[in-house]
């Protein structure tokens, strides 16, 4: 489904008259996201085997590995604009950039969902991606607004 929606975006791209550029900067990010969304299958699916039981209680595991997921994202996520605001002064593109994020995860985990639509999987399918995607964000702040260049220690730990 992801990769029909990429599809249809490209051809809307070209239809408004965005330079090519900008689509081959779009391309290259949605494969790198591919590739690294295919490299944490693996710790997507240990969190999901950490999760024993029915139905119910698989999902009320995943809810809780979620919530903490979340937890830790909006404490880098402050960290983040705290460094950006010490450094460069107030500037709301984190802010915007982290609202575009959130739209993108629901869509997408919105999808799964979807996918799985005739089962009880479902749940706990979108859960694993919201997860997934939580936990990817959240390396991504760490590593774009957390580390530094020189051997200046990170302002907070490698999330895992």
């Amino acid at each position: 489904m992801g990769s029909l929606r990429s599809l249809r975006l490209l051809r809307r791209q070209l239809s408004l008259g965005v330079r090519p550029m900008r689509i081959y900067v779009h391309t290259l990010r949605s494969i790198a996201l591919i590739v690294l969304g295919l490299c944490s299958v693996d710790s997507v699916q240990a969190s999901t085997a950490q999760c024993d039981g029915n139905t119910l209680e698989i999902q009320t595991c995943m809810a809780k590995k979620l919530d903490k997921a979340n937890t830790r994202l909006a404490r880098y996520l402050t960290a983040a604009q705290a460094r950006i605001d010490k450094d460069f002064g107030s500037r709301p593109n984190l802010k915007t950039a982290q609202a575009a994020w959130v739209h993108y995860r629901e869509l997408e985990c919105g999808d799964v969902f979807e996918l799985w639509a005739q089962g009880t999987y479902r749940t706990t399918a979108s859960s694993e991606c919201m997860l997934r995607l939580t936990k990817e964000r959240t390396h991504e702040i760490w590593q774009a607004y957390l580390t530094y260049q020189d051997s200046t220690p990170p302002l907070l730990p490698e999330p895992r």
